[in-house]
């Protein structure tokens, strides 16, 4: 049952706790998921939407995503496109493996995914979720912090779908593994809150594109989640490319965890949406890590990223090197 609180916070949340509760009962997710999805949730309720009065987010008003009427993209498959619309977005060339979502959602049909991938399982969240979950169970909705993030939580809360890869110990992808997410919103408060794990197992290498677009301009909203996780000695090249209506909203969350000797390479992209917001925080779990971080966007007010970093063990190694390049 939603709580009762006589505060702002309880009034701007309560339409979502009503919409938690109408969705809850048509998820066929394991128990352990729902207690997951429902702390998402009163995190939420708790914290409320941020205000410049909170230090993280002075720089970033997001009122104008809490004025919208709330209607998270659930019901129904994904939109029929068809795959030539795939060719006017940046990357469209780019070889290797590619995941599509549609507003969320997962569509097997615009995915391209090779076979002789050497064991490395690409696929979708929610249809891992329909089967055995005991893979997912250690991992996901376990590294992104919601304590203070009421994003994250309300992504926890209602995420639907997103990408899932895993790099067994030891092996190469040799080319990119592309996540295409594609809106196509057309109403005002049409939200979609994709979830993404990716773990590179013990001396894997990986390169991942994520990449946000649309078809269509309104204000929407997108507020991804995406947890990766390098095992000791793994080695990852991110690339995060935003490009989305300049009417949406985009608020998204980047957690990474490093163990022993992990090499980490992330690059953050911002050409499209109203207001871009990236959080981008790492966990040192182990010595000898390496985290370059570098960033890039069209000189506006409303897209910006915020990086923090957390420790686990003492390290007698040097802290990441976090770079910011400015656009040209």
């Amino acid at each position: 049952m939603m709580p009762t609180k006589n505060n702002q916070a309880s009034t701007e949340t309560g339409p979502y706790w009503e919409q938690f509760e109408r969705f809850e009962k048509d998820w066929r997710h394991p128990a352990w998921l729902r207690t997951v999805r429902q702390g998402g949730i009163a995190r939420f309720a708790e914290l409320g939407f941020p205000t410049l009065r909170d230090e993280d987010w002075r720089f970033t008003n997001v009122a104008p995503i809490a004025r919208l009427p709330f209607k998270p993209a659930f019901a129904g498959p994904p939109e029929g496109l068809p795959a030539e619309v795939l060719t006017q977005f940046t990357f469209a060339t780019l070889a290797g493996p590619r995941l599509v979502f549609v507003n969320g959602r997962f569509s097997a049909k615009l995915s391209s995914v090779a076979s002789g991938l050497g064991g490395v399982k690409l696929g979708s969240i929610a249809e891992e979720l329909a089967g055995d979950s005991s893979l997912l169970e250690p991992h996901l909705a376990r590294y992104a912090r919601t304590d203070d993030n009421a994003f994250a939580a309300l992504n926890t809360a209602f995420f639907n779908d997103g990408a899932l890869i895993i790099v067994p110990a030891g092996t190469t992808v040799a080319e990119p593994v592309q996540l295409l997410f594609i809106s196509t919103a057309r109403e005002p408060g049409a939200t979609s809150h994709p979830r993404n794990l990716i773990i590179a197992e013990a001396g894997s290498r990986l390169t991942v594109v994520e990449n946000y677009v649309s078809t269509a301009d309104a204000p929407y909203l997108t507020n991804a989640v995406t947890e990766l996780v390098l095992d000791d000695q793994a080695v990852v090249e991110h690339c995060k490319f935003q490009d989305e209506s300049l009417e949406a909203f985009h608020i998204a969350t980047l957690q990474v965890r490093l163990g022993r000797g992990a090499n980490f390479i992330g690059h953050s992209i911002a050409t499209g949406a109203r207001l871009s917001r990236n959080n981008i925080n790492t966990t040192l779990a182990a010595e000898g890590v390496e985290c370059v971080l570098r960033t890039r966007k069209k000189p506006m007010r409303n897209r910006q990223t915020r990086i923090s970093c957390s420790r686990r063990a003492r390290l007698s190694t040097p802290s990441p090197n976090w770079k910011s390049m400015p656009t040209t």
